[in-house]
């Protein structure tokens, strides 16, 4: 045989020689390892060349050997593409659902996101109104409408883990960051689906594209046998009921329904309960999951004849939902508990009752009705009647009931800082005072609903507003209701301080109060220093009104760098 040539790009480690025998080189990164391993009859691939004139248009994949991988049909001779979908301007035509009112205008929109697998992933909607049609295609940006309304399957354009299909329902558009294709034949989307998420698909496209895109082209190309339809179809649609069940319970999920440590409170009043019940429940869900992807795997493995090649195993780390977790349960029940502070949520009913339109007190019960103009202050000690701890504490007791209050409240306490010896309900109000916002601000992808209104370092002032029930009297209503009170009592403070230090009895003692009464004076004159900043801005308080479909980003930009001051901040300053 004569070698046609071989090239030491690394880029490049296919050699092939005339009469249709392939060294794969792949596995050895240096030239040095290629060029010994080069004579290593096994890394060789002897291929009958007529097999290259019976295959299909879809790329050969030689290491395979004589297997009959090479006839299968193309998923092209099923599936199309669904085109290219891009708005050209995302900062003006996409946001997080959560952020606008008018939700059919803002419609669901695939968008790529973080790696999952099966369906969910939705957090992003995209302006579907007319004006804004026209201006995607006018651009050449909006998909053909043949493929509205139509279910299908999605992936994530760009992917540094493995690729994660997942299945497009109906009322969903898609992005170009999220590729979509449509059957053509009558064949089951869920036996695709499962096809594409097996390790089988997976092996295929690195074969094929081993870069970070994974492009329509790649995924049509892939050979498909679609036997044992019947059991794949089964088994992939448990796979998209169970994630969609676990994408539901997620609060940041459009069709969220209610905090899974709620659902069926009244039949058991205790929150270790509720969390034991749904640890069971997630934990049975991902073993299900993890059985069914398994089982998926074994017969793709069986059709395909890699057996040697590939393992049926599925890792958990590949298993994209999740199994509980006591701290982030926790972490979750109590955002839950300032939706229904807020008004968001209710007791009343599931789901979302109220973000923007009209406000109708009806909607909740009697037993916990929302705060009274959606924002409340939030202090380290408990300075008001009323406020966002003891708001929380109320929560517990009646969705729980009075009997299990301090056994409930200790549960919580210890999920949010195990080991500590502290009062429930001062660990409690120190996770709302310095903690909550940030995890909200994490979990809500850094557009966050509840703003965390601050007066700066010292922690004199802070109180949470609910971003769709804020209006013209909420920043004047903050300082008369608020902060001119705080003052008081942190004035009324510092006289008990002083009274304690006159009378203390050793240095160590009289050490710790001049340290309070300190940092109890940074607080006051914070305190006044925020009460001018606030003054200032109800001055002009059509400056800081907003549309909330122009998104989280520029709304709450105006609340920051006040009068291009950046020391000046209304809210906690937060990177958008």
């Amino acid at each position: 045989m004569k070698l046609l040539g071989i090239s030491k790009n690394i880029h490049y480690y296919e050699v092939i020689f005339k009469m249709g025998t392939f060294i794969r080189l792949v596995e050895y990164k240096s030239c040095e390892k290629k060029e010994r391993e080069f004579s290593n009859e096994n890394n060789w691939h002897l291929i009958d060349e007529k097999q290259f004139l019976s295959g299909p248009k879809s790329a050969y994949i030689y290491w395979l050997g004589n297997r009959d991988v090479f006839s299968f049909d193309d998923l092209s001779s099923m599936f199309e593409s669904g085109g290219r979908n891009k708005t050209h301007n995302n900062e003006k035509y996409v946001r997080c659902w959560w952020e606008v009112e008018d939700l059919e205008r803002w419609q669901t929109y695939e968008n790529g996101g973080e790696y999952r697998k099966w369906i969910g992933n939705c957090l992003d909607v995209v302006d579907w109104s007319e004006g804004a049609k026209q201006e995607y295609q006018s651009h050449g940006g909006l998909y053909n409408q043949r493929f509205a309304g139509r279910k299908g399957i999605s992936w994530n354009l760009i992917s540094s883990q493995r690729n994660c299909f997942r299945f497009k329902e109906e009322v969903v558009h898609y992005s170009s960051g999220s590729p979509t294709i449509f059957h053509t034949r009558d064949i089951s989307l869920y036996v695709i689906l499962g096809f594409l998420n097996s390790v089988v698909a997976q092996y295929l496209l690195r074969m094929l594209n081993p870069t970070m895109n994974t492009t329509v082209n790649d995924v049509l190309a892939l050979p498909i046998c679609a036997e044992n339809e019947e059991i794949i179809d089964e088994l992939s649609k448990e796979c998209v009921v169970i994630s969609k069940q676990d994408w539901n319970s997620f609060e940041i999920a459009r069709d969220f329904c209610v905090n899974p440590l709620i659902k069926g409170a009244i039949m058991g009043k205790r929150i270790e309960d509720k969390y034991l019940e749904w640890s069971r429940l997630s934990e049975d869900r991902f073993e299900r999951l993890k059985e069914n992807e398994k089982k998926i795997n074994q017969i793709f493995i069986n059709l395909y004849g890699l057996g040697a090649e590939l393992s049926s195993e599925v890792a958990d780390d590949n298993i994209t939902i999740r199994k509980a977790e006591l701290q982030r349960e926790i972490k979750s029940l109590i955002s839950y508990a300032v939706g229904c502070i807020m008004g968001r949520y209710s007791l009343l009913e599931e789901g979302l009752v109220y973000a923007g339109g009209k406000w109708d007190l009806s909607r909740y019960s009697a037993d916990f009705s929302p705060c009274e103009y959606g924002v409340l202050p939030i202090t380290e000690n408990q300075f008001f009647e009323e406020d966002l701890c003891t708001r929380v504490i109320d929560f517990i007791r009646v969705v729980y009931g009075e009997d299990t209050l301090n056994e409930n409240l200790k549960f919580i306490a210890s999920a949010l800082k195990p080991e500590s010896y502290e009062a429930p309900k001062k660990i409690i109000r120190e996770y709302l005072f310095n903690d909550f916002f940030d995890n909200h601000y994490q979990v809500y992808q850094h557009k966050p609903i509840y703003w965390q209104l601050d007066s700066g370092k010292a922690g004199g002032f802070r109180a949470i507003v609910y971003m769709h029930r804020y209006n013209e009297n909420t920043l004047p209503l903050v300082r008369t209701e608020f902060i001119q009170d705080l003052r008081y009592k942190y004035e009324e403070e510092m006289q008990r301080l002083k009274s304690r230090l006159e009378g203390a009895s050793t240095t160590a003692e009289s050490n710790a109060i001049k340290k309070d009464i300190a940092a109890l004076d940074k607080k006051i004159v914070e305190c006044v220093a925020y009460d001018e900043l606030l003054n200032h801005a109800t001055s002009s308080i059509q400056n800081y009104l907003f549309d909330p479909d122009d998104g989280v980003k520029t709304n709450y930009a105006k609340f920051l760098s006040i009068d291009g001051d950046k020391n000046s901040n209304i809210l906690t300053v937060v990177k958008l």
